[in-house]
């Protein structure tokens, strides 16, 4: 009789002991669940561009359109673009794209012109923000 009161008593023991356990883990994971929400998203992760197409028209023009859309909560600025050539800045031909605010859950298309760069150059584009994309003739 001693060894099944033993038992139930290391049972009880054991399942309070778990209680407290995961009681201060319930108490402890929304508080923590909570911060990792507070976070701020990333911009990146708020405005996306995507590269629609790119035309390189005879031996004189490269044209590049670029999708912008905004996923955010807030409105984000959108500015001009360039397109680097083997590491260098290609020229503009033609006005360069117009700086705007891009609303929440809008998109918007810039096409913008260069001069052609050699056939065999690596060819990137770079957003005002600082993200480069890479382009594909």
């Amino acid at each position: 009789m001693k060894l099944v009161r033993d038992v139930v008593r290391a049972i009880s023991l054991a399942a309070a002991a778990g209680v407290a356990v995961g009681g201060g883990f319930g108490l402890l994971a929304p508080a923590s669940a909570e911060a990792g929400s507070t976070t701020p998203v990333p911009a990146a992760a708020r405005a996306h561009a995507i590269v629609t197409s790119v035309d390189l028209l005879g031996s004189e023009r490269l044209e590049v359109t670029v999708r912008f859309t905004n996923t955010g909560r807030t409105a984000e600025h959108v500015d001009t673009f360039d397109v680097l050539a083997d590491g260098q800045p290609l020229a503009h031909q033609g006005p360069a794209t117009a700086a705007f605010d891009l609303r929440p859950g809008m998109s918007a298309e810039e096409t913008v012109a260069f001069a052609a760069p050699p056939v065999t150059a690596s060819l990137v584009l770079t957003l005002s923000n600082g993200e480069r994309l890479g382009l594909q003739l």
